[in-house]
């Protein structure tokens, strides 16, 4: 299979996927002061407010219409590609617009269906009885020392050309054609948390983009459509491997998927934080949680998680071989497509495995 017609499609697409910062953009200026408005109890609903966007919504649109793909498999997969940015696109040209944004994320992610929702419940049900333990006091590390020990992990492993930063967001994220990681500064970190995100975001989300720059086409970095379920599932999988996932971690995964459910089933912020804190009693664990669903307006993907890490340990216990997911990023849908280019020769072996 000849992929050097799409060279010129991959470098115009892997560009303006650079543009598209859809968590940066959805992070809401004000969310600390909201934060702590709702906890306080001074606020029922919070209000949020967003940045200006930095690139041209209209523009970006019509470059993406004046790309042509073929109607072979690849080229499929591009018009997918192309698909996707353009509904990333809307979502942050409809930033607040509650049914525009939660409409589109549809689009991309899909809706937890039942199973999901019920093996959310059971997972939940299952952490019950060890959610009451005594908790053990343990050492905390600052984000920039989170920052130097990831720095210097990627340097034991010989990554070259990465750069971890501390940033204002929620969560740890992977940039991978920017090649940074980002660490969140509003997060307390352990050991334990610290040896998770070398598994999780590393071992998961940085080596198949390594692997994926080894290849012809940046889409393996970029990620191929629908590639996200399986990445967390890999990087949540890992985790469980390592003997890291906590009981906290696990509830996060389960209580995602209900907060998602809820918000599609009409639920208010105030509603999914009462449901989210009768499972979670920490509050500022369950802000986190209700807050990643409600920003924008409702950019409702965080089901992916568990649906993909289900998804991943089927696989695996089927006897699926961890290795072969390691060629780039790309989801379990893909992996026929994969491996037939890999038996052509088309894609390389990948280097960085977990």
């Amino acid at each position: 299979m000849k992929l050097d017609k799409y060279k010129d499609i991959d470098k115009k697409l892997s560009k303006l996927s650079l543009e598209i910062k859809i968590i940066k953009a959805l992070e809401a200026k004000n969310s600390q002061t909201e934060k702590e408005a709702f906890l306080s109890g001074e606020k029922k609903i919070p209000q949020f407010i967003y940045a200006e966007l930095n690139y041209d919504t209209s523009k970006f649109g019509s470059e993406l219409k004046d790309i042509r793909v073929g109607s072979d498999p690849i080229g499929k997969l591009y018009r997918d590609i192309i698909t996707r940015l353009r509904i990333k696109n809307e979502i942050l040209a409809n930033i607040g617009n509650i049914r525009k944004v939660r409409t589109r994320s549809e689009k991309l992610y899909g809706r937890p269906d039942n199973r999901l929702v019920k093996d959310a419940c059971k997972l939940l049900d299952s952490l019950i009885n060890n959610q009451n333990k005594r908790k053990k006091r343990v050492k905390l590390y600052k984000p920039q020392e989170v920052k130097d020990i990831l720095k210097n992990y990627l340097k034991k492993m010989e990554v070259k050309g990465w750069q971890v930063f501390v940033r204002n967001q929620h969560a740890v994220s992977v940039a991978s054609l920017n090649r940074i990681i980002k660490i969140s500064r509003f997060q307390k970190y352990t050991k334990k948390n610290i040896e998770r995100l070398i598994q999780h975001e590393i071992k998961g989300h940085v080596f198949r983009a390594l692997n994926g720059y080894l290849q012809p086409l940046l889409i393996f970095v970029s990620g191929l459509p629908g590639y996200l379920s399986t990445e967390e599932g890999i990087a949540i999988y890992l985790e469980e491997k390592s003997k890291l996932a906590t009981i906290s971690s696990k509830k996060r995964l389960a209580l995602r998927v209900i907060a998602v459910d809820m918000v599609y089933k009409g639920a208010d912020f105030r509603q999914t934080f009462d449901v989210i804190n009768s499972y979670e009693k920490d509050q500022r664990k369950c802000w986190d949680i209700v807050y990643r669903v409600f920003r924008g307006g409702g950019f409702l993907k965080d089901h992916v998680y568990l649906k993909g890490y289900l998804e991943v340990k089927d696989y695996l216990y089927n006897g699926g071989k961890i290795e072969d997911l390691y060629f780039g990023k790309f989801s379990l849908d893909q992996l026929s497509l994969v491996k037939k280019l890999h038996s052509e020769r088309v894609l390389k072996d990948p280097l960085y495995l977990p």
